[in-house]
């Protein structure tokens, strides 16, 4: 059986896991607001954890801090590599020094070591420390220099106006680091869940599907683990994100209007943290993120 036809298959079943998930990532976003504001850590959601008291989310930097972090974030274990993101945007963004890398989340920094990619790399290994420092530099160089030429070095930028997901996938399409299926996906949540992209239907941010999140769908829908090397094919992985977008969906017509189904995001241009009472599947990939794989 073809994995679509399976999912298929058990679309109702996979209904009631939605509601499950969602419940659960309710709870868990429910403290979004504390986490940006420095009120409290959760340690599965270190994406959110802000690198400074104050730190204003807004920002032109807080844009560039998300993006430069995001598109490397696959380089080792999260909540070790953002902590590590953390204290390199304090000793490059924030102290004063005569460091060669002051400012080094600039798309105009980065940049600078164009010619010198070694360079960039030892600095990204020293201060950072990924899996790859030479691939995340030239990660870094991709993005800093796209960043530059099409959005005047401002990520916020992309959605100067309200888009669509599938505008912004568009958009990004050609960004080393940020145009992988989980990766995309999880920029895309963060930006938006922060203000700092505007979209139209973030009802269809799809959950960023890496191979936990397939084979925690195979176990739970399917009923069996995912056929071998499933969960390395980009097909599977796309079917995967599309049929969360779908069961979320008829998940939202069974639950109705019940008080629990709202995720917080926050709204720079007022500057308030709002509520939206959809199902968001980019949200509810941190639970199957954080659970075991039968749930």
């Amino acid at each position: 059986m073809s994995s679509i036809c399976c999912f298929l298959q058990y679309k109702g079943k996979a209904v009631n896991t939605a509601i499950d998930l969602a419940k659960e990532a309710a709870k868990m976003f429910e403290n979004l607001p504390k986490i940006v504001q420095g009120k409290t850590q959760i340690s599965n959601m270190p994406e959110y954890i802000p690198p400074t008291n104050g730190f204003d989310i807004c920002s032109k930097e807080a844009a560039l801090y998300y993006t430069f972090s995001i598109a490397i974030d696959y380089q080792a274990k999260a909540d070790i590599l953002w902590d590590r993101l953390r204290k390199a945007y304090v000793d490059t963004m924030r102290e004063v020094s005569n460091k060669p890398y002051n400012g080094l989340f600039y798309p105009e920094v980065i940049l600078s070591y164009k010619d010198r990619p070694e360079e960039l790399a030892n600095i990204i290994k020293k201060l950072i420390g990924p899996r790859s420092h030479n691939y995340a530099a030239k990660i870094w160089l991709d993005v800093a220099s796209k960043l530059k030429e099409r959005y005047g070095s401002d990520p916020r930028e992309i959605t100067h106006a309200k888009r669509r997901v599938s505008e912004v996938f568009n958009q990004i399409k050609d960004f080393k680091g940020l145009r992988g299926i989980k990766i995309r996906s999880l920029y895309i949540r963060v930006m938006w869940s922060l203000g700092l992209f505007k979209i139209s239907d973030p009802e269809n941010i799809p959950v960023a599907v890496d191979r936990h999140v397939c084979r925690f769908t195979y176990l739970n829908v399917c009923g069996h683990q995912p056929p071998e090397n499933a969960c390395d094919k980009i097909d599977v992985k796309e079917e995967i994100a599309d049929f969360w977008t779908e069961v979320s969906r008829e998940a939202e017509k069974v639950i109705g209007n019940k008080q629990w189904l709202k995720f917080p995001y926050y709204d720079c241009e007022e500057r308030k943290w709002k509520y939206i009472n959809r199902i968001i599947p980019g949200y509810i990939d941190e639970v199957m993120w954080g659970s075991k794989e039968n749930f």
